[in-house]
């Protein structure tokens, strides 16, 4: 959704610099974040959006992975986690039945 946006954006911006008269060549597109920032402020707001309107379709490969994929990456975390107890404090609040629960 995102590069999506961005693409449209981008070939929007060529497409009316081309309506100018301008050659190819010679189109620069304006890549400054202050540019950038606005619009991607707004992709990242629609993107959300979308992404919320299609909560219970994003559910469903989750709940198709099942209990021993969630187990495995409970595992795998809690592995992790003794290899680079320096981490630690990022996982404050991650709870592993959360992800064995999952399905």
């Amino acid at each position: 959704m995102m590069k999506a946006s961005f693409s449209r954006w981008y070939a929007d911006e060529v497409r009316v610099a081309m309506d100018e008269g301008k050659s190819v060549s010679d189109i620069k597109v304006d890549l400054r974040a202050s540019v950038i920032k606005p619009l991607h402020a707004n992709w990242v707001i629609s993107a959300i959006s979308t992404l919320s309107d299609k909560k219970e379709t994003l559910k469903k490969p989750f709940e198709k992975i099942g209990k021993s994929t969630g187990r495995f990456l409970a595992a795998l975390v809690a592995f992790l986690l003794t290899k680079f107890p320096s981490c630690n404090h990022l996982y404050n609040h991650w709870d592993p039945k959360g992800i064995q629960n999952i399905g």
